[in-house]
């Protein structure tokens, strides 16, 4: 199936229950970020804040050569947003996407590319400082604690992808080595690489299953414990594979060949071809009735179907892979508490 076939129709379905009062927010570069309501009018957010400032790092992250502001990851919690940010360790906290603060760090985790919430902890994954991959937990008390990761998963190969789901936390390496565990600490199954840096492995979560995806693998699992192997219509891209779970079943695009797969229950799959500007960046978000996606050069995203793509923010006219939006993410903002007297 080729996408010169032109776009037929599509059995994405998009079952999302986003919230009255729900709000996106895209995070990026150097600090940029963005605010929607609606999905259609889109607010540039100021860099206000500590972590936003240009100029040299803040004391704290004394020691480092770099510090850019990048944020790789935001997460939705029950009231307000979460973001992990680049060298220095950070994670930023804001209640409603437009003021963050409250800096947490964690020792030794110099680049953040992943955060997950469940459980009552925060974790976050990436790189250290002295090289190879790193956890970070941040729990309810917003305690900071950095964690040795088992062999299994502190290799050469980057650890940049997390999920949440069943009660358990289940993360990847790009070689594909899977670790699962309740708390960051006590790992229930870990599994050794089942591929190379290559296939640049994603796991991701929806309705009890957990699905990895990779350049020549993919794996679902119920359970985070035990997996089996799925086989999707083509092979994926050897790098970036934007994908989600739509509230009724999972879809992954493949922006090389200019096609969607879609599956409602992650094993069995249908492809089918794309067309316009479909978006080429790991993030994809199911809200508003449709779907969100990033693509190169600050550039944002839609489609109602899967299969028609438009883009509704351009924020670069320039292809500039390392000026771009990273990762975004849908949640209600903290509402305000009326005291009663």
């Amino acid at each position: 199936m080729s996408g010169a076939e032109g776009a037929g129709e599509s059995p994405v379905v998009i079952k999302s229950v986003t919230p009255e009062d729900a709000i996106i927010v895209v995070v990026g570069t150097e600090g940029r970020r963005l605010l929607t309501r609606d999905g259609k009018t889109w607010e540039d957010q100021p860099k206000t804040g500590r972590y936003f400032q240009p100029g040299p790092p803040p004391d704290r992250f004394e020691g480092y050569s770099g510090h850019d502001n990048t944020l790789h990851a935001i997460i939705s919690l029950h009231e307000g947003f979460m973001a992990a940010g680049n060298y220095g360790n950070v994670i930023v906290e804001s209640d409603n996407g437009k003021e963050w603060g409250d800096l947490y760090t964690a020792d030794k985790l110099a680049l953040s590319r992943d955060i997950r919430f469940g459980n009552g902890i925060t974790l976050v994954v990436g790189w250290k400082n002295d090289r190879g991959n790193a956890l970070g937990i941040l729990d309810a008390e917003k305690n900071w604690e950095f964690v040795e990761l088992p062999e299994e998963l502190s290799g050469e190969a980057p650890l940049r992808s997390l999920a949440f789901g069943e009660g358990v936390f289940v993360c990847v390496t790009d070689d594909g080595a899977i670790g699962t565990t309740r708390d960051g600490e006590e790992w229930l199954q870990l599994f050794p690489p089942i591929g190379t840096t290559e296939d640049r492995f994603r796991v991701y979560y929806g309705d009890g299953k957990f699905l990895i995806l990779g350049h020549r693998t993919s794996l679902i699992s119920e359970d985070g414990l035990s997996w089996e192997a799925v086989e999707l219509p083509g092979k994926l891209p050897a790098g970036t594979v934007p994908a989600t779970w739509t509230g009724q079943g999972f879809v992954v695009i493949n922006y090389v060949t200019s096609e969607v797969y879609w599956s409602d229950d992650g094993i069995e799959w249908e492809g089918f071809p794309a067309v316009g500007d479909i978006p080429k960046v790991d993030s994809l978000l199911a809200a508003h009735g449709q779907l969100f996606g990033l693509d190169y050069g600050l550039r944002i995203v839609s489609s109602r179907d899967g299969v028609e793509w438009k883009t509704i923010f351009n924020g670069s006219d320039a292809a500039d892979y390392s000026n771009q939006f990273h990762d975004l993410a849908v949640g209600a903002p903290k509402k305000e508490r009326i005291s009663r007297k």
